[in-house]
C-alpha cells in the first residue's frame, strides 16, 4: 500500500497524542471534522494547513469520530480517550507529525498535478484516495464524505501504520465500562475499516487485521 508517508508514519505517531488526554470528568463535546466541497479540496487545504503551520486548521479538516480509535490504538486508557478532546487530539497529531517530516519535506508536499482522485463507496459511505506527493514520493490521503461535505480519514489514512493495533483497541473498549459510550463512535468507524480492504496494493496480513476488527465491531 502506497498511502500516507508509511516511511516516517511509525516514528512520528509514537509522539503523536501527547498532552492529548484530559482527566476525570465527562466527555468533551468539541468535534472535528468541516466538510470540505471536494475530497481534493479537503487534502489541499490540509497541505496548506500544514505547510503553515497551522495545526487547529489541520485538526478541524479531520473526520468526526475518528480521533478516539486513534489515541487507543496508540495506547490511552478507555477512560482518557473517552474524556480526551478530539480537536487537540488531532492537532498534536499533526504538530507532530509536521514536526518528524522536517519544514523542507513539508513545503514539497502537494496534490499530485492532474491527477485524479480513486472514488469508492462502502456500506453507503462515499471515500476518494488523494494522490500527493511527498519528497519526491507518491503517496496518497484518504478523504471521507460525512454527508456535508469531505473530511480527512485518519483511520483509514494511517491503516497501514496503527492497523495492527485497532482490533486490541476495540477490543478494550467494548470490554470495558465505558462501552456504552464509545460503542457507537467506534461502530460508526467500520466503513473506515472496511474502505482499506478495497484499496490497492493490500497486504494480506492488514486484509486480516480490518477483518477481525470489523468483526469486533459487529461485522
Amino acid at each position: 500500500m502506497n498511502r500516507l508517508f508509511a516511511p516516517v508514519a511509525a516514528c512520528t505517531l509514537a509522539l503523536v497524542l501527547t498532552a492529548c488526554s484530559g482527566g476525570e470528568g465527562e466527555p468533551v463535546a468539541t468535534t472535528t471534522g468541516s466538510g470540505s466541497a471536494t475530497a481534493a479540496e479537503a487534502v489541499a487545504m490540509l497541505v496548506e494547513a500544514l505547510q503553515a503551520g497551522d495545526y487547529d486548521a489541520a485538526a478541524s479538516l479531520v473526520a468526526d469520530g475518528q480521533m478516539r480509535l486513534i489515541l487507543l490504538a496508540e495506547g490511552s486508557t478507555v477512560k482518557d480517550s473517552l474524556v480526551a478532546d478530539p480537536s487537540m487530539a488531532a492537532r498534536n497529531f499533526w504538530a507532530s507529525f509536521a514536526d518528524v517530516l522536517g519544514p523542507d519535506v513539508v513545503d514539497g508536499i502537494a496534490v499530485r498535478p492532474g491527477s485524479q482522485s480513486q472514488t469508492i463507496d462502502v456500506r453507503g459511505v462515499g471515500f476518494a484516495v488523494v494522490p500527493i506527493v511527498v519528497d519526491g514520493n507518491s503517496r496518497s490521503i484518504v478523504a471521507r464524505n460525512a454527508g456535508s461535505g469531505w473530511d480527512i480519514d485518519v483511520v483509514a489514512s494511517f491503516a497501514e501504520v496503527l492497523g495492527a493495533r485497532y482490533p486490541s483497541a476495540i477490543e478494550r473498549a467494548l470490554g470495558s465500562p465505558e462501552a456504552d459510550d464509545l460503542g457507537p463512535e467506534l461502530r460508526a468507524l467500520a466503513p473506515s475499516l472496511a474502505v482499506v480492504l478495497e484499496l490497492p496494493g493490500l497486504d494480506g496480513t492488514l486484509q486480516q487485521t480490518m477483518l477481525i476488527a470489523l468483526g469486533l465491531l459487529g461485522g
